[in-house]
């Protein structure tokens, strides 16, 4: 079995988790591929490359066509031109891991890592999993904890009968809002499902949800893309990855297994530091301007996935958030709604063609690449 572990985005930082793994696996037979945005040489440490395979090092479309030199070049650019930051990066080691004929795709997003509490047992949950069952598309680590992302201070800065408004508009278009999220363990590092067994995968709107981070993914098998909203002026905004990431892959199979991740893990929390309480987000003026980035990269792309999930209702449904967003009285939203309700349709047109897009490339490589 070919094996290729895929970075998104690599930072220094994420060295800490490699040589724990290739410590406790010195007989690795993993290749290693990384995605790099920064502009500057990407180096890592003989410490860690003497333990795999081929190592691969993509900073853009130029280094996939070297390569993959019998790829589609011109269906290929024309693919990728819808595809902003982490995205790009996700389907580009996809891409690549379809065109070099891997068996599986471990994929580790930039802000989602397998704890390793378990090194010496990293890959084989996931990988067993496909094995036994071909006709999986992914097999998912469960997620034990995350960094809450609504600022501590954000009371400061709003009343309680707006967050509370503004929660019951997002339960209404957003796969990972839910009551309670926006009044209380604001800015700390929570773990929901600490105690929960294994086994159970989050739904959205009757669609399974999976994190396009830390899962291994059958490259065989006839997997959609990723794909993300086009890209807004401010570039802090949240836009969807996973979620889409999900739709595109349906119809799909996925099992969850007994490994465990940390979305948003802070370094301390790598080195061992799992206290819920070891620190919260204190942001000078309240965060109040870090909560509307955030909600509205929400809001962004909640036209859209409404109209994927549920679309008999997704306008009523829409017409509930506005009211509920007028009723919150913030400043600027329900404009920021109407812009982006304008774009459904032509948003959901190119939904569907860079899904077409993507099966057309993928059956290109099928047919004329070589490992």
């Amino acid at each position: 079995m070919r094996i290729l572990l895929g970075v998104v985005l690599w930072r220094p930082s994420y060295e800490i988790i490699l040589r724990t793994l290739v410590e406790a696996n010195p007989t690795l037979k993993v290749d290693l591929a990384l995605t790099n945005d920064t502009g500057s040489n990407l180096t890592i440490g003989e410490d860690i490359s003497s333990h795999f395979g081929k190592i691969t090092i993509f900073n853009g479309l130029e280094d996939l066509f070297l390569q993959c030199p019998d790829m589609p070049e011109a269906e290929i650019e024309d693919l990728f031109a819808s595809f902003k930051t982490v995205s790009f990066w996700q389907n580009l080691l996809l891409l690549y891991s379809k065109a070099r004929r891997y068996d599986v795709l471990l994929l580790w997003e930039d802000d989602q890592f397998p704890l390793c509490n378990n090194p010496t047992d990293f890959f084989s949950a996931q990988i067993e999993a496909l094995q036994a069952d071909p006709g999986l598309h992914a097999s998912v680590s469960k997620r034990v904890g995350y960094l809450h992302r609504v600022p501590a201070s954000i009371n400061q800065s709003f009343s309680r009968r707006s967050l509370e408004l503004l929660e019951r508009a997002f339960c209404l278009c957003n796969e990972i809002v839910y009551p309670g999220l926006f009044v209380s363990h604001g800015g700390a590092f929570v773990f929901p499902n600490e105690d929960s067994p294994y086994g159970g995968i989050e739904h959205f709107e009757g669609f399974p949800f999976i994190y396009a981070g830390s899962l291994a993914i059958n490259a065989r098998a006839d997997c959609s893309c990723f794909y993300t909203v086009p890209d807004l002026p401010n570039q802090s905004y949240s836009r969807g990855n996973d979620v889409f990431f999900s739709l595109g892959h349906k119809p799909f199979a996925v099992h969850e297994v007994a490994q465990s991740y940390l979305h948003d893990p802070w370094l301390s929390l790598l080195e061992g530091e799992t206290s819920a309480s070891c620190r919260t987000l204190q942001l000078e003026g309240g965060g109040r301007q870090e909560f509307l980035d955030l909600i509205m990269g929400w809001l962004s792309y909640a036209p859209l996935l409404l109209r994927l999930t549920v679309p008999t209702e997704w306008e009523c449904r829409l017409k509930r958030v506005r009211q509920l967003l007028e009723r919150a009285e913030v400043p600027g939203l329900c404009e920021a709604l109407d812009a982006f309700s304008a774009k459904t349709h032509q948003d959901h047109e190119h939904f569907q063609e860079t899904r077409t897009r993507w099966k057309q490339v993928c059956a290109a490589l099928a047919s004329g690449i070589r490992a």
